[in-house]
């Protein structure tokens, strides 16, 4: 399962019971819920960014900011809020998250290698402080972690 069908979910109008050898729309739900349980800072950036719920950006940022509190970091929400933000709007905007350069007038890419994110297709966060960095590796945790924790919940049920 990839990260969109989990995000299309979250936005279904489609949550009635499927046959028991299936997963609908409903199970991911439940499964996210269950997750959220143990790592609801993780399933409120989760669908923060892949369901596109711009009222868990609050939640998400709190709890970040919280947890970076406690290891010290007084006053870290605004940094928190940037660095999440990014996140959300990571895309590299010439290439369109591609990667690569596109032939100008043609529906056909290039194969050089974006010059804006040398090939990523995402952006770099612009502050390079190891509070930002630290910040974004703990984002990256949580989108792994809710992500396998979805999927095991997932295969619980199947």
């Amino acid at each position: 399962m990839r990260r969109d069908r989990i995000a299309t979910a979250q936005v279904s109008d489609d949550l009635g019971e499927v046959p028991e050898s299936e997963i609908g729309d409903i199970d991911f739900i439940r499964a996210a819920g269950a997750v959220g349980l143990t790592l609801p800072i993780g399933v409120s950036l989760w669908r923060l960014k892949f369901g596109g719920d711009g009222k868990e950006f609050l939640p998400a940022v709190s709890g970040l900011a919280e947890l970076f509190g406690r290891r010290g970091f007084e006053d870290c929400a605004e940094l928190v809020g940037q660095v999440v933000w990014h996140w959300c709007h990571d895309v590299c905007n010439p290439c369109l998250g591609r990667g690569y350069e596109k032939v100008p007038g043609a529906p056909v890419l290039a194969a050089r290698q974006c010059k804006y994110c040398g090939g990523s297709g995402r952006t770099e966060f612009p502050d390079p402080s190891d509070l930002a960095r630290q910040i974004q590796e703990k984002i990256a945790q949580y989108e792994r972690q809710v992500g396998a924790a979805i999927m095991r919940k997932l295969a619980d049920e199947v």
